[in-house]
């Protein structure tokens, strides 16, 4: 089914070969190998390892420094025409779902980011092709214009946070995405999204990078919430 992507209405967009797909295959090779020599690391800070991969990697440039060659102005220009404001990078992620590891429960990225006003996009590129079957990223259609909402506390690895269903109940429509090497999606730090487990043998893995606009600024409240629910999550 071909979607019409609308992102003031539904909170994300999708642009398909948006970047060229030989960088893209690079970076993926250079991340395999990485996880195959570091994921039993498992007291590296900035690591969380799941079913013997790493999950999660906090500035994974300082150890694939080629995954800055997709940090361009393309992608930097883009973000600004959708928040109508100058953008700068505030972080990078690596995310990867192994085949029977945790599902990512509903969230929204801003109650980890903490800003007012929520003037923030996730630039989300897939490092392989990623769709239902691999646990690809759901999204509930127009949730960000709700802001944020309350969040629970998890202990699935690398997620502090949930949404509770019954906060969700009045978003009726979802949309999964399917994404292909070289495509870029990109969803408001308001939106809740959610990926069902990897049902696949491939590893899924992908790059977030945050873009904030300059008029987002760092709120303590919010930041106070979400360290009471990091505290929990990584307590044994």
């Amino acid at each position: 089914m071909k979607y019409n992507f609308n992102f003031k209405k539904d909170g994300f967009i999708i642009l398909k070969n948006f970047f060229d797909k030989k960088t893209i295959k690079s970076i993926n090779n250079s991340f395999e190998l990485f996880n195959k020599k570091n994921r039993k690391n498992k007291n590296e800070n900035k690591f969380v390892v799941e079913k013997n991969n790493i999950k999660f990697i906090q500035n994974p440039q300082i150890y694939v420094e080629e995954l800055n060659k997709i940090i361009n102005f393309d992608l930097f220009n883009t973000c600004k025409k959708i928040l109508n404001e100058n953008v700068y990078l505030q972080a990078i992620d690596y995310h990867a779902k192994a085949k029977e590891t945790s599902f990512t429960p509903p969230h929204q990225d801003n109650f980890y980011f903490c800003l007012k006003p929520a003037n923030s996009l996730t630039a989300y590129i897939p490092l392989v092709n990623q769709n239902i079957n691999s646990g690809a990223m759901t999204v509930l259609i127009g949730s960000h214009r709700n802001g944020v909402l309350p969040h629970s506390k998890s202990k699935t690895a690398a997620f502090s946070s949930y949404i509770d269903e019954k906060y969700l109940t009045k978003f009726k429509k979802t949309y999964t995405y399917d994404l292909s090497i070289g495509d870029l999606a990109i969803h408001h730090c308001n939106l809740v999204h959610f990926a069902n487990e990897n049902l696949s043998n491939t590893l899924r893995k992908s790059l977030a990078l945050r873009l904030n606009g300059e008029s987002a600024k760092f709120n303590q409240l919010m930041k106070n919430k979400y360290l009471k629910n990091l505290k929990f999550n990584r307590e044994k």
